[in-house]
């Protein structure tokens, strides 16, 4: 919601949507649903409801390229940087530039893509003067990218990072992993309630660890593979989309 974005992860605050959202859970303060943990606590202490809202995760389908047998974490592009997310200053893009600049210094063949919405031209204004000139050779802006090919330009990646100040949940982290994708995410508490570090993606807690952890997956200093299979696995037991449904209609039934 805006007022939970605005009061614990900084964002701007909206006042029209905060004032709707204060409205209504003044009428409907009840049988409350949440995205996330962290969502449904921030949800009850901003709006100072007397339980805590239930817990159901959004869900995404696996792909099936994901679930051929031949299918590994083999990049299409090696040593490719993905960041995939809104341009904005809290989706932590200013990191994700800046991580580049170390990388490309001891990859040379390193290559960095963005894929988003560039919010108030963040992306020209902001962003991309903090590449160095080496790394911005080897940087591609592609834009805001449709959902249907979405996966098309994903696959390609080596490791995806998801450097966010703040998320009531991430549906772009679960379609990442439902590649088998590597990750690497910020520590905020709603990746840490998907990532079991170095099991099934990495947390960083500051742009020297993303660097350990790019350096790391790019010398296969780490099980990529199983990494790999582990990042689907997540996605299949916790995240699928028919176990999600199946867990709407059982809640909302038994509130009939």
């Amino acid at each position: 919601t805006a007022v939970t974005l605005h009061q614990f992860m900084g964002y701007y605050k909206r006042q029209p949507d905060a004032f709707f959202e204060y409205q209504f859970f003044k009428r409907f303060n009840t049988n409350v649903v949440a995205v996330s943990k962290t969502s449904a606590e921030m949800t009850k202490k901003a709006f100072q409801l007397k339980t805590l809202p239930k817990v159901i995760y959004n869900g995404v389908a696996i792909p099936d390229i994901a679930l051929a047998k031949e299918y590994l974490n083999r990049p299409t592009e090696q040593y490719s940087v993905f960041y995939f997310g809104s341009i904005r200053e809290r989706k932590g893009i200013a990191i994700a530039c800046q991580v580049f600049n170390v990388i490309i210094e001891d990859f040379p063949d390193a290559s960095f893509h963005v894929m988003g919405n560039n919010n108030n031209d963040y992306w020209n204004i902001h962003a991309r003067p903090i590449l160095t000139a080496k790394a911005l050779e080897r940087t591609t802006y592609y834009g805001a990218i449709p959902n249907d090919t979405v996966n098309d330009y994903l696959k390609k990646a080596h490791v995806v990072l998801f450097p966010s100040f703040g998320e009531n949940f991430s549906i772009a982290l679960l379609e990442v992993m439902a590649l088998g994708k590597i990750v690497v995410t910020s520590s905020i508490p709603a990746f840490k309630e998907i990532i079991i570090p170095n099991k099934n993606g990495f947390i960083a807690n500051d742009e020297l660890e993303y660097v350990k952890h790019l350096e790391n997956i790019f010398k296969n200093d780490c099980p990529v593979e199983e990494i790999s299979k582990h990042a689907i696995l997540t996605i299949k037991n916790r995240f699928e989309i028919a176990h999600i449904i199946q867990q709407n209609i059982t809640y909302y039934k038994s509130l009939l």
